[in-house]
């Protein structure tokens, strides 16, 4: 008889011990497992305890909750961000666009007089409007250069403006360095 009540009392001292202490701990561990799987909705029953487990189950909830909202807080400014980002994208694609519309336009625009322009000091050169002198036939040349090179420039912007868009292809070729060296100089050979 007095066996079987030790037995007992060490089975109820046992299942005491489990109750008060290891149960919560159990508790705990598992709820500290699931948050660190990233699950910070999980609570600790606080009133299912005592003492210092109470104390120690509401710190780890108003982590789990600061943490819970700090993640919360975090997903707001990013989807808000995201949001002033797209925003901006657009606005620089529309801006892209409305500067390639008006690079086209105002390429045709100066293309137009300009072509007259060349086209005139061609016929000039040539004699066409009447006698000219060595010197005139010098400035009309220097005219026709300047022409080109001004529609040279031209078409680099357009070419840069079809780069921008996507739409040129590189065509490799042969040119002449001394020509281009010339026509350089005589844009600038009054200057100088």
């Amino acid at each position: 008889v007095g066996i079987i009540i030790i037995a007992f009392s060490v089975i109820t001292i046992t299942w005491a011990i489990s109750k008060r202490i290891i149960s919560p701990v159990v508790n705990l561990a598992k709820a500290a497992k699931r948050m660190e799987e990233g699950d910070l909705s999980v609570r600790v029953p606080e009133n299912s305890v005592r003492d210092e487990f109470r104390t120690l189950y509401h710190a780890i909830n108003s982590f789990a909750e600061s943490q819970q909202h700090s993640v919360e807080e975090i997903g707001k400014k990013i989807k808000e961000k995201t949001a002033e980002l797209e925003d901006a994208k657009l606005q620089a694609e529309a801006a892209s666009r409305a500067k390639s519309d008006f690079l086209a336009n105002m390429s045709h625009e100066l293309r137009t007089p300009l072509n007259t322009i060349m086209g005139f000091s061609d016929m000039m050169i040539e004699g066409m409007a009447g006698d000219i002198t060595d010197q005139q036939k010098e400035y009309l040349q220097d005219i026709r250069v300047s022409g080109e090179h001004l529609l040279s420039l031209i078409n680099d912007i357009l070419d840069l403006s079809k780069v921008e868009a996507g739409k040129m292809e590189l065509e490799l070729s042969r040119f002449s360095l001394r020509k281009c060296c010339e026509e350089g100089l005589a844009m600038f050979r009054n200057k100088a």
